[in-house]
């Protein structure tokens, strides 16, 4: 290449076009397959850095021998998480077997009377008589609604009510004395007199000191009595009204509101 170029020490004589075009020729050809060999050498060198570093491993040995530790303090117990929502209801389980059959009740019986009286004006102590059992009210056998005596068909106990409104038929001009105390009873007339039950008619006792002392049947009220007896077959009953020394005539019944007397048997 310095014979080439001109710059060989000694030369006289300069290299001809012909000698350069074949020194360039063979230093390209020369460049040409030194670029060869490096691509060559690189191409191997990627090739052996591409394969995976198992394909080149030994075969995976036997499992070693499970080791034996103490084991370790249980740590704290973490907190509770949040509740999630609520499931879906199930299906609704079959209806279980009927249970036992209760104890039987008491038996009540069908004898029983409902009687009404309009009005009745009495200034002394008398039963109460000419009952009425038309409809809504209702009558037994054992009920006598002219005479209002009603007679016990068998032993047993038996519920008894009444109802009485009362109305003053006059002005009541002077105070009553304390043993005077008007009632409606309720009476076993026989074997023998007996009070089953008592029903006050209220009474209005005022003492002011110096100004007024008044002791006084009410001008209007209700009198109300209900009780169970226990009775005899063949005793008989009545209402009454008891003055008890009210003299003063009384509208029993109050001006049409009327008196319900009624007994039923229970046992």
């Amino acid at each position: 290449m310095q014979y080439a170029i001109g710059t060989l020490p000694g030369l006289t004589v300069p290299a001809s076009v012909s000698d350069l075009l074949l020194v360039n020729a063979s230093v390209r050809q020369t460049l040409q397959d030194v670029t060869k060999k490096e691509m060559l050498l690189q191409s191997k060198l990627d090739n052996i850095l591409s394969v995976s570093s198992s394909s080149t491993g030994g075969i995976t040995g036997a499992t070693g021998t499970t080791g034996v530790g103490v084991t370790g303090a249980t740590g704290d117990t973490g907190a509770a998480g949040i509740t999630g929502p609520t499931g879906v209801t199930g299906a609704t389980g079959e209806t279980g077997a009927t249970g036992a059959t209760g104890a039987t009740g008491p038996a009540f019986t069908t004898e029983n009377f409902s009687a009404f009286l309009s009005t009745e004006t009495l200034g002394e102590s008398s039963q109460l008589v000419n009952w009425s059992t038309a409809g809504p009210y209702y009558g037994s056998p054992s009920f006598n609604p002219l005479t209002g005596t009603y007679t016990v068909p068998a032993t047993g106990t038996y519920a008894i009510k009444a109802t009485i409104n009362y109305e003053t038929s006059e002005a009541i001009t002077v105070s009553l004395g304390p043993e005077i105390t008007p009632a409606i009873e309720v009476q076993r007339i026989t074997p023998t007199a007996t009070n089953l039950i008592i029903g006050d008619f209220p009474v209005l006792n005022v003492n002011i000191a110096l100004v007024l002392i008044l002791r006084t049947i009410l001008g209007a009220g209700t009198v109300t009595l209900a009780g169970d007896v226990q009775l005899n077959a063949g005793d008989t009953l009545g209402l009454f009204y008891v003055a008890n020394g009210l003299t003063i005539n009384l509208n029993l019944g109050g001006g049409g509101e009327g008196i319900v007397w009624s007994i039923h048997r229970l046992t």
